[in-house]
């Protein structure tokens, strides 16, 4: 079965611990990162944000958020690839 993007950034924190938009688009293709954490939330993930800066190649900052999973909900839908 062919995962999801939503898979992929649930996988992907579960092995690393956060994730923030440049490595969700450089480590696994997800470009649109802030709408899957929203359809994660609705589906019962509570993700916590913390704003960070991204140091670019040139040396120059820019803000980002850094996402982590803090638990889920009774009625969360936990990917069969993850467990």
């Amino acid at each position: 079965m062919k995962k999801t993007q939503m898979d992929k950034i649930v996988d992907y924190i579960i092995a690393n611990g956060s994730i923030t938009r440049y490595e969700a688009a450089y480590h696994i293709g997800v470009l649109e990162l802030s709408a899957r954490i929203v359809g994660l939330k609705k589906l019962g993930y509570i993700i916590e944000a913390m704003p960070e800066k991204y140091k670019a190649q040139d040396g120059s900052f820019h803000p980002c958020k850094r996402y982590f999973i803090r638990g889920i909900t009774d009625t969360a839908y936990i990917s069969k690839t993850s467990a």
